[in-house]
Order: structure tokens, then C-alpha cells, then sequence
């Protein structure tokens, strides 16, 4: 059974002969996640993928589209699981989103997300999704005027690199041997016909040995997990043109269609990596894009049909209070079976009628807890103040249990003016709505 895990696709819908066909309300459409501002950076990222490929995707301020590539055995030498990479969706003229025309939507009956970003001659659209049948992206764009977009990669292991801390397998992180962290770069495809692509191919491997040797497993003979571990992505588009090794051009249109094979392989070949990719991708494109997209939301319907529990309400909301009231008694000192007695001492112990301000319960906690409260310096004494300085209890909370409260101090009383043994000062009541403070 595949993990919900990240589940979002991004469309961007409302224009002119590209509107989606309509569907009936599900229910898990109340719990769809709407935002109406563009991200500044991955912090605003929405997660989306299908249990083995994952994505952080946004929107920037720009219009580009970028997302994070992630997978589930994308496993780097050190041990990491690494992130596959960084793709950017560019449109040329660009669309700008703004306040009042931009809308992402995070629709869970399909794991798709949904943006209108412009209006009118302006508007497009961007439909992100990975294939829940296949380890395939598909990113659609479909504006209401002819534009240029451009697939970017954006790597950033470029080179071989010493990390500042050490991170990798965890039988090293009390290693006293100098062991580094040494980050290996990724290799870009070169020269590639109508896509671009790039994968990781892993030349080391650190921590599986020494990780055999602590179990008693030294000399034990079995394939290693990391060494020459191969992963990667490549980039096509619908009359795709090369740019360089890491552009990839879809001429101006008013419709564009980019997908990404993402593959794993173990162990294996840069070579042998790059032929099973080329196999995927030819196996998955056979099928009618139509299809595979039913297939898709037939998979995450089911998903969404196999077991659900629905609680909804009748009247409106109520306010419910962090402690609401009940009959259980509120027992300081011992607990709840009255045993246990606290072997020190209990300084201030207060109950309030209501909830207490942030600038109240700073001023509370700032006093000398072996005095009684009283209200802060130069403040009037709203009532749940006066409460407290009566000492007694709101009357629905007064009520007693097996106590005496001659030999219980503080039964009926709000606060205690002095410290005292907690043998002698073990008491209850049942509360109602109140806050304590000690």
C-alpha cells in the first residue's frame, strides 16, 4: 500500500478552451488547502508525489515554477538519502501573480493543486502532478496567449565537496578517527537530442562496513548498499529544444507539455542507468496521456475511498474551554488516588475564575511565590483579582471530597499566603472552569 505522504498537483485553470471538466463534491474537498499569494522561496513549498517520488513545489514571485525532486531509495556514499534535484519552470513573457489574481489550491480528491495566476490575456495555467502509476512528472502549462517556457536544472552538487559537519552513516557520529563528509558532485547528460537530464552515481561507499564489523558480520559476504547506486532525472517536452545541457526549450505555444522520467538503479552504470530510463520512458509514453491521467485519478480515488470517517455538527461552533468543566477532583499535592505526597514544599497556589492574559501571567510569574498574589502595582482589581484576594472559590467550584477542610488548608480557599509542608497541605475539590497558576 503506498503512503499518502505528499500528495499536490498545480493547476492554474479558467482559460480560454483549456477548462477542466467539472466534478461532483467530494467530501475531502472541505479540506483542500487554498493560498492566494505566491511563495518567496521553498519555505512555501507544497508537497506532492505519488509514495516513491516526491516534490516541493511553489510558485515564486516571479511566475517561475521550481520545485525539489525527491525519492524514496535516492540514497547518496555517505549514507544520506539525498535530494534527486531542482527544476525550474520558466515563462517567457512571464506571468506575474498578484493579489488579486492569483489562487493555488491544493485538491486532494486527485492530488492535484490548482493556481489562477493573471487575468484575462494574461492568465495561465500550470498543471504539476506526479503519475501515481508510473515514476513519471508531468508539468502542463496553457495560457490564454502564445508564451515560451523553459525547463531549467538547477544543480548544486557541482563539485566535490567537504562538509562542515559530519553527515553521514550514524555508527560515525562518534567517530574520533577524523572521518569527513565528502560530497560528491552530480554528472549533467551532455549533448542530448530534444531532452536534458542529469544522475548521481555513487563511487564510495561509507558506513555499511564498519556498520558490518560492529554486528560481528566482517567478511560477510553481501552486496554493498550504496557503492555504485545510480539516480537521476530526465527532461522532454512536446517539441522540445535544446538549449545547452541545462535548458530545455518548448517553442511559443499556448500549450506546453513537460515530463520528467525519475529512476534508480542498483547497482548499476551510469550507462546502464541511463538505458533503463530510456526504457521507462518509452513503456510509459505508449500509453495515451488521457488515459494515464484517468489512471491516475482512479488510483487516488480509490485511495480516498478505501476507509473514511466523517464527524460534522449540527449547530455552530462552540468555544470549547481547555479544561472544561467535569467532576474529576483537582488534588495539589498528592495524585489523583491520594497517595504520593509531595516530599517538599508548595509555595503560591492560585485558581482563577477565567482565562488569564499574557501580560497577567508575566506579572504573576515575576512575584514571590511564598506570598499570596495580589494585583500588580498601580492596576485596578478586576474581579478575578478580587476572587483571589478573598480567598475563596467561585462557588460552583467549592464543592468537597473526602476531605475534612480543617485538616485539608486550602480547600475553599484560592491561595495558599505561605509555604507549607505538602503533608499538611494535600488537598482537592471539583472545579469548574478556572485556571490555575503556581
Amino acid at each position: 500500500m503506498r503512503m499518502l505522504g505528499a500528495i499536490c498537483c498545480l493547476i492554474l485553470w479558467s482559460l480560454p478552451g483549456r477548462i477542466p471538466a467539472a466534478h461532483a463534491a467530494a467530501p475531502e474537498d472541505a479540506y483542500d488547502v487554498v493560498w492566494e499569494t505566491p511563495s518567496r522561496d521553498f519555505s512555501g513549498s507544497m508537497p506532492l508525489g505519488n509514495g516513491d517520488i516526491g516534490l516541493n513545489a511553489w510558485v515564486e514571485e516571479n511566475g517561475d515554477l521550481v520545485f525539489y525532486i525527491s525519492k524514496t531509495d535516492s540514497w547518496g556514499d555517505n549514507g544520506r538519502l539525498l535530494k534527486v534535484g531542482r527544476v525550474r519552470i520558466h515563462l517567457d513573457p512571464a506571468t506575474l501573480p498578484s493579489a488579486s489574481a492569483f489562487r493555488q489550491q491544493l485538491s486532494l480528491r486527485d492530488a492535484t493543486m490548482n493556481v489562477r495566476c493573471g487575468e484575462g490575456e494574461t492568465a495561465a495555467a500550470l498543471r504539476l502532478w506526479v503519475d501515481a502509476n508510473h515514476p513519471m512528472i508531468h508539468v502542463t502549462v496553457d495560457s490564454a496567449r502564445p508564451r515560451v517556457a523553459t525547463a531549467s536544472i538547477e544543480l548544486w552538487r557541482t563539485g566535490q565537496e567537504e562538509l562542515p559537519s559530519l553527515e553521514c552513516s550514524d555508527v560515525l557520529n562518534q567517530s574520533k578517527s577524523g572521518q569527513k563528509t565528502i560530497v560528491e558532485p552530480d554528472t549533467v547528460l551532455a549533448n542530448q537530442t530534444g531532452r536534458i537530464g542529469w544522475y548521481h552515481h555513487n563511487v564510495k561507499s561509507v558506513g555499511p562496513a564498519i556498520t558490518g564489523e560492529i554486528q560481528g558480520l566482517k567478511g560477510f559476504e553481501r552486496p554493498d548498499p550504496l557503492l555504485d547506486r545510480t539516480f537521476g532525472a530526465v527532461i522532454q517536452a512536446a517539441g522540445g529544444q535544446r538549449l545547452d545541457d541545462l535548458h530545455l526549450e518548448s517553442p511559443a505555444a499556448t500549450h506546453h507539455a513537460f515530463s520528467i522520467t525519475v529512476a534508480t538503479r542498483h547497482p548499476s552504470t551510469p550507462e546502464q542507468w541511463l538505458k533503463a530510463v530510456d526504457e521507462t520512458s518509452a513503456a510509459t509514453q505508449k500509453i495515451p496521456f488521457a488515459r494515464r491521467r484517468d489512471a491516475h485519478e482512479r488510483w487516488w480515488r480509490d485511495f480516498w475511498d478505501r476507509s473514511w470517517i466523517h464527524v460534522t455538527t449540527s449547530g455552530p461552533p462552540r468555544a470549547s474551554s481547555l479544561i472544561p468543566s467535569n467532576a474529576l477532583p483537582v488534588r495539589v499535592g498528592v495524585d489523583q488516588a491520594g497517595g504520593n505526597r509531595l516530599a517538599g514544599e508548595i509555595g503560591r497556589l492560585t485558581v482563577f475564575g477565567r482565562p488569564l492574559d499574557a501580560g497577567t501571567i508575566r506579572e504573576l510569574s515575576g512575584l514571590d511565590r511564598r506570598k499570596a498574589a495580589d494585583a500588580p502595582p498601580g492596576r485596578k482589581h478586576p474581579p478575578h483579582w478580587r476572587a483571589r484576594r478573598t480567598g475563596t472559590l467561585p462557588r460552583a467550584s467549592r464543592s468537597r471530597r473526602g476531605s475534612n477542610p480543617a485538616s485539608c488548608p486550602g480547600t475553599a480557599r484560592a491561595s495558599w499566603t505561605k509555604s507549607r509542608r505538602a503533608a499538611s497541605t494535600a488537598c482537592s475539590w471539583t472545579p469548574g472552569p478556572a485556571t490555575a497558576s503556581a
